[in-house]
């Protein structure tokens, strides 16, 4: 969990050191000096902008792109927007099997214990960072609370296989929410007066105005 992904961190240089001017160490570990000050000196705020307690309940999506070149009444968009029944469904299924490896109702194993680590390496640390951040940071932590909710409803399963049906009912909600948000963010032209009404929460901007 450390030495592997340093060493592939490390790998991701060689290309800087084979270029026509190539970097040396000193000047690789003065990029990492220069990231460093810039994101931690980093004071200016953003209209799109968004907490890491935000991401899992998928408050602020980021506006993208807006082609006002379409006849009226129609208009094609794109933000970074989560999938309300991954994002939602599976942050709670993350938190309900952490409890319930605390509680010791559920043990664990390998599987899980790999996930956690790997959600908590992409998640946790933005908690520190004080300068603005986004929702598209959340996407690495994605795939992690999937998998973590897949092995809660395997549990659920094995206790009480008469709700296999949970886990079909849950893909088909997410499926008609990916067509149903698909102008959202695929830059589809769909009619203004649809994209609105998808926006139900108050932070969910999907044309900038």
């Amino acid at each position: 969990y450390i030495a592997v992904p340093l060493a592939i961190y490390i790998a991701s240089y060689i290309p800087y050191m084979l270029c026509e001017n190539p970097y040396d160490l000193s000047g690789i570990w003065g990029v990492q000096e220069f990231m460093f000050s810039y994101h931690s000196g980093l004071t200016v705020t953003h209209p799109y902008q968004s907490s890491w307690w935000q991401w899992p309940l998928n408050l602020r999506p980021v506006w993208y792109f807006i082609n006002y070149n379409l006849p009226d009444g129609m208009s094609s968009t794109i933000s970074a927007f989560g999938n309300p029944a991954v994002w939602w469904v599976c942050s709670a299924g993350a938190v309900a099997l952490m409890l319930c490896m605390l509680s010791r109702k559920y043990k664990g194993n390998n599987g899980t214990f790999v996930l956690l680590i790997g959600l908590g390496a992409n998640y946790l640390p933005w908690v520190l960072v004080s300068r603005c951040t986004f929702a598209y940071h959340f996407f690495a932590s994605v795939p992690f609370i999937i998998l973590l909710t897949l092995y809660l409803l395997m549990d659920i399963e094995e206790r009480r296989p008469e709700l296999k049906w949970i886990k079909w009912a849950w893909l088909a909600v997410a499926v008609v929410l990916f067509a149903v948000y698909y102008p959202v963010i695929s830059g589809a032209s769909a009619p203004t007066s649809y994209i609105k009404a998808l926006e139900l929460l108050p932070g969910w901007d999907f044309l900038g105005y």
